[in-house]
């Protein structure tokens, strides 16, 4: 499980429409994207998928190129290999003229990965974790691996959970990067504990 109570300002990329859901529900669908930059350079465009009640906004309003302010809860997963954003805003506000921005929190649920957690020191001599973990989806029955990659620099003592295939539930700032021309998931870390899976 990873999800983000996220704030957002980018540019409509594909028009509103009006569907239903399969309890016959009617619902808002459009999409949206900024572009995402790496450390050297590099971008790529984040599309995130919005849906909303037909309440909180006019579809004919929220056309192609015309750029929103969006808040609320984003759920991401991988899907066919790709990253998948799903957006339910509380709010909407038409923003045209407004600059391309991001930010919230990352809340995630999964398994830490083989590699032993990296214990490093910063130029004032405090020690901090690196360590990434992913979270599993299915489709069609196929294993997908979301991951995120974690910076953990208050790390509590007596958290020895921190190692490799254990489960965690963590949360922290969500931050958004591109590696190998891939948005890819960090989280700086203000909480984390074990997560207990209650398998029958």
């Amino acid at each position: 499980m990873i999800k983000s109570n996220l704030k957002v300002c980018a540019t409509i990329n594909r028009a509103a429409s009006v569907k239903k859901d399969k309890k016959g529900a009617s619902y808002l669908s459009y999409g949206v994207q900024l572009p995402i930059s790496g450390k050297h350079g590099e971008t790529q465009n984040l599309v995130i998928n919005v849906m909303m009640a037909p309440s909180k906004g006019n579809a004919s309003d929220l056309t192609v190129g015309r750029r929103v302010k969006l808040e609320g809860e984003m759920t991401i997963h991988k899907h066919g290999g790709k990253l998948c954003c799903y957006l339910r805003p509380e709010s909407l506000e038409l923003a045209d003229g407004a600059s391309d921005s991001i930010e919230g929190t990352l809340e995630f649920r999964g398994k830490l990965g083989k590699k032993d957690v990296e214990l490093k020191e910063d130029k004032n001599g405090n020690i901090y974790m690196v360590f990434g973990a992913f979270s599993t989806d299915k489709t069609k029955d196929k294993p997908e691996f979301t991951w995120v990659s974690f910076l953990y620099f208050d790390p509590k003592d007596g958290e020895d959970f921190l190692k490799p295939g254990n489960y965690i539930d963590a949360k922290g700032t969500l931050q958004l990067g591109v590696f190998n021309d891939a948005i890819t998931l960090d989280c700086v870390v203000s909480e984390v504990k074990p997560w207990i899976l209650n398998k029958q």
